[in-house]
């Protein structure tokens, strides 16, 4: 499973278990769509190169087993680093999980461009499994109050 992976229903979040990336022109349009649609995406497993754009989308979370790995964009025929191509996937990041990346990417995975689960926590990226405390209201209900018309 993987980003491009879209689950029938908007409701069906996107589960990241193992994504090589691919061409990041088809990864941004496609982390446009799930920010609209206000889809959650779950980074579960590796998510590499051009998948990173995951990160883009405001309803992202991760679990223990997330790991998050960049390289320079490259041409995919002949190889040729493309910095261009690089600057504009990083361009779609929040600018904190940007500057986390900044002048860290090399041409080859390297571990300054790899984050995992501690370290995506570190960027405020909330845990999938952990959910936020529901306020209980701890007052005994007023027995004698009329109820409201």
């Amino acid at each position: 499973m993987g980003f491009l992976y879209e689950p029938p229903s908007i409701i069906q979040p996107v589960v990241i278990k193992n994504d090589g990336g691919g061409i990041v022109d088809t990864y941004i349009q496609q982390a446009h769509k799930y920010t609209a649609q206000g889809r959650r995406v779950e980074i579960r497993g590796s998510c590499r190169s051009a998948c990173i754009l995951a990160l883009a989308v405001p309803n992202v979370c991760v679990s223990p087993a997330a790991q998050v790995k960049a390289h320079m964009a490259y041409e995919e025929w002949t190889g040729k680093p493309r910095p261009d191509v690089t600057e504009k996937m990083l361009r779609e990041l929040p600018v904190h999980i940007r500057q986390r990346f900044d002048g860290k990417i090399r041409v080859n995975y390297s571990p300054e461009a790899t984050l995992d689960y501690e370290d995506l926590r570190e960027l405020n990226i909330p845990d999938c499994d952990k959910r936020r405390p529901v306020a209980i209201d701890n007052k005994k209900p007023n027995v004698n109050k009329q109820p409201e018309r």
